[in-house]
C-alpha cells in the first residue's frame, strides 16, 4: 500500500478520532464553546488531544486499515465484473478464438479459457476440458489464446490460430498441449504436420497482421478484466445472466459455475 493511501487513512483515523476526542473532553470543549464562543477553537491543543487518544487506543489505526482494504476490495470486484459484462460478447466472439462443444440454440453455458502452451496447468486442464466436452451436451467452450510466459508461446499461438483455416484447430490445441519441454517452430512445425496440418499456408497465414490484432485484443481484455495468469477461466450463461472469472485452474469451481450459470439461464 502507498505512503499516500496509509497518509489518508490515517487523516480519516483522526478525524473519527476527533469526534471522540469531543466527547471524551467534552469538558474542556463546551469551555471553549461557552466563554470563546465565535473564536476558532485551539488546534493544536485538539490535535494534542486526538494524538493521545490514538497513542492509548492504536488499534484503532489497524481497524480503519483493514475497512479501507475491505473497500478497496469491493470496489474492484465491481469493477472488473463491470468490466467483464462489457467485454463478454467480444471474449465469445469466433473469429477471435474458436468454439467447440455445443451450439448454437443447444448452447445454455460458455467457458470460456485463456492460455498459453507453456503452461503446465493448461496441460492439466486440457484433458479435463477435453473430457468435459463429450460429458456437457448444452455447453460450448471457446479457446483463447493468450502467450505471456515466452516468446515461443506467441509463435504456437499464431499456429494454433493459422490452423483453423483448415479447420485443425482442435486436433492442433489438444496436441499441442499434450507434448512437454519447449515448443519451439521446428517442434510445433512437426507437430502440425502429424495432425495433418499444410505447413505452407499454416505459415503463411500465420504472418497474417490478423492475427497479431487477435492477440492484442485477447491481452487487452485480459488486463481490462484482471487477468494476470494461465489458465483463466469465465463462465457465463449465453443469455448475459451469469458471468464469473476463474482465474486459476480449480475442476471442482469450474464445475460449480457451469451449474450455478446453467440454473440462471
Amino acid at each position: 500500500m502507498s505512503k499516500f493511501k496509509v497518509a489518508t487513512i490515517v487523516s480519516a483515523a483522526l478525524v473519527g478520532a476527533a469526534a471522540l476526542g469531543f466527547s471524551i473532553t467534552s469538558g474542556s470543549q463546551a469551555q471553549f464553546t461557552s466563554k470563546e464562543s465565535g473564536q476558532k477553537a485551539d488546534q493544536a491543543a485538539l490535535e494534542e488531544t486526538i494524538r493521545n487518544y490514538i497513542l492509548e487506543n492504536p488499534e484503532i489505526i489497524a481497524q480503519a486499515l483493514d475497512r479501507y482494504a475491505e473497500q478497496e476490495a469491493l470496489f474492484e470486484e465491481a469493477r472488473i465484473q463491470e468490466n467483464l459484462d462489457r467485454h463478454l460478447a467480444a471474449l465469445l466472439d469466433e473469429r477471435d478464438g474458436y468454439v467447440m462443444g455445443a451450439k448454437g440454440d443447444d448452447a445454455k453455458v460458455a467457458v470460456i479459457e485463456l492460455f498459453d502452451y507453456h503452461c503446465g496447468y493448461c496441460k492439466t486442464a486440457a484433458d479435463y476440458i477435453a473430457g468435459m466436452m463429450e460429458e456437457e451436451s448444452d455447453v460450448k467452450f471457446v479457446f483463447r489464446e493468450l502467450p505471456i510466459l515466452r516468446e515461443e508461446s506467441e509463435y504456437a499461438a499464431k499456429v494454433a490460430l493459422a490452423a483453423r483455416e483448415q479447420g485443425r484447430y482442435g486436433d492442433l490445441h489438444f496436441a499441442l498441449m499434450d507434448s512437454s519441454g519447449l515448443l519451439n517452430q521446428d517442434r510445433i512445425e512437426d507437430i502440425a504436420r502429424k495432425v495433418g496440418l499444410n505447413i505452407g499456408s499454416l505459415n503463411s497465414k500465420r504472418e497474417s497482421e490478423e492475427l497479431d490484432a487477435i492477440l492484442e485484443r485477447t491481452l487487452e481484455i485480459a488486463i481490462d478484466i484482471g487477468l494476470t495468469g494461465t489458465p483463466s477461466f469465465i463462465v457465463a450463461s449465453t443469455d448475459g445472466a451469469y458471468s464469473k472469472i476463474i482465474p486459476y485452474w480449480d475442476p471442482e469451481e469450474l464445475e460449480e459455475a457451469i451449474e450455478e450459470a446453467r440454473q440462471a439461464s
